[in-house]
């Protein structure tokens, strides 16, 4: 199986920052010991760098770099840690096609959902004191 790899491409997007830290960790090692099925290249993330959920990380990431067209589904294989069938990944020789929306982290939700609260507190008090005005009002 011919590799869709271009080592134009992979500088391009290593000089030039395309994709996130995460991201490029990712799509490194797929460049370098591609194809390889998922759980293959989370072990080789995990011996090369710290985190807490190698499978997780490694499994979005891989999604990601597909979305933006830098990964590909390039067959199956069996698992030898599941024993199931499961995809082939590789590089192409592509940059990213479009730029992913980056995420909401959780520290941000709850900010933006306390404002959001603290917003509708006002409104509703807003609308207390017109109900009571209005109850109040002499006929």
């Amino acid at each position: 199986m011919a590799r869709m790899t271009s080592a134009i491409a992979y500088r391009t997007i290593k000089d030039s920052g395309l994709l996130s830290e995460m991201r490029w960790r990712v799509y490194d090692i797929l460049y370098h010991h591609g194809p390889l099925l998922g759980s293959q290249v989370s072990a080789l993330y995990k011996r090369d760098h710290l985190t807490t959920s190698y499978s997780e990380t490694v499994r979005n990431r891989i999604t990601e770099l597909r979305d933006l067209g830098v990964v590909i589904e390039v067959g199956h294989a069996i698992d030898p840690i599941t024993k199931m069938s499961a995809i082939l990944w590789d590089v192409t020789d592509q940059l990213p096609q479009k730029k992913l929306e980056k995420k909401e982290s959780s520290k941000q939700k709850i900010k933006r959902l306390e404002q959001r609260i603290t917003q509708l507190e006002g409104e509703k008090q807003a609308l207390e004191i017109e109900l009571h005005i209005r109850k109040n009002m002499v006929p």
